[in-house]
């Protein structure tokens, strides 16, 4: 992703464990702050949609890192294990 080229309006950078992208303009900003909070499974080849967001603050509370890192760090674990994400745990 850091070779991603320059988009007007997305801005990627690192947050907690992840990525976050930031999507902007004028349209949604009138809505608040959009967020994407992702990471990138290098040995799958896979980038995972962990958390998605509106804020009506610009910036990620203490909170919202604590859960995207929780939610990465169970990913982690279960592909670690041979686990599939995409199937039911019941």
């Amino acid at each position: 992703m850091r070779f991603y080229p320059s988009v007007p309006d997305l801005v990627i950078e690192p947050c907690g464990d992840g990525l976050e992208v930031h999507i902007e303009g004028k349209a949604i900003n009138r809505q608040g702050w959009l967020r994407a909070i992702f990471w990138v499974h290098e040995k799958g080849r896979t980038i995972y949609i962990v958390d998605l967001f509106w804020k009506k603050t610009n910036r990620v509370t203490v909170a919202d890192l604590h859960r995207m890192n929780h939610r990465i760090r169970q990913l982690k674990a279960l592909l670690a294990t041979g686990g599939d994400p995409w199937k039911s745990g019941k």
